[in-house]
């Protein structure tokens, strides 16, 4: 049921702790964050850009194109997958690339823009009232991978859509003639 499996996420969590205590970089944030940037999703895909703040390593851009039937599901007016739903993917697909990216995270602060209203809640609030499940595992994964990479705090901030041109251009690429493979032609563009 929903009930056990909220139960066991907490259980997961309890026993990590248990295990390992948190360090205060893991439950404050600096002044100002670590890293930056912006996401975006759209039908045809999501992306966004990763930018040093106050730890320096090379800037990142990620774009990722969407399977067909998840494309499909999105543009459809009823589909299984919302833009809201997306959004949270993207913020935790950018989480992960930055583990991937810089290595070490453990007390990592992140500071993420997003023009999706209920994504922004859901992540500094760590918890989703939508009726279906995508925003909740997503935020049960994101607090769970915190936890086992000991990563400080990560913020999701609301900036309009027609300012999050970062986030906006990777995630509509497949639709403004970036096709996959065509990354060179990509970053020239984006640059």
């Amino acid at each position: 049921s929903d009930v056990r499996a909220a139960l066991q996420t907490g259980l997961q969590l309890l026993q990590l702790m248990m295990e390992q205590p948190s360090h205060i970089t893991e439950i404050v944030p600096p002044d100002l964050p670590h890293f930056y940037g912006y996401v975006d999703y759209a039908a045809c895909g999501m992306g966004g850009v990763l930018l040093p703040c106050t730890r320096w390593v090379q800037p990142m851009v990620w774009r990722m194109k969407n399977p067909a039937d998840i494309e499909h599901e999105t543009r459809k007016r009823n589909g299984s997958v919302s833009n809201s739903d997306g959004e949270a993917a993207a913020v935790f697909v950018q989480e992960l690339s930055l583990e991937a990216w810089v290595g070490d995270t453990r007390g990592v602060s992140t500071h993420i823009g997003s023009d999706n209203s209920p994504t922004v809640g859901w992540n500094n609030r760590m918890a989703s009232r939508a009726s279906h499940k995508a925003p909740e595992t997503f935020i049960r994964w994101q607090a769970l991978r915190q936890r086992y990479t000991r990563r400080g705090p990560t913020d999701v901030d609301h900036i309009a859509g027609n300012t999050n041109r970062l986030g906006d251009f990777p995630s509509r690429s497949f639709e403004e003639g970036f096709p996959d493979g065509q990354d060179d032609a990509f970053l020239q563009e984006f640059s």
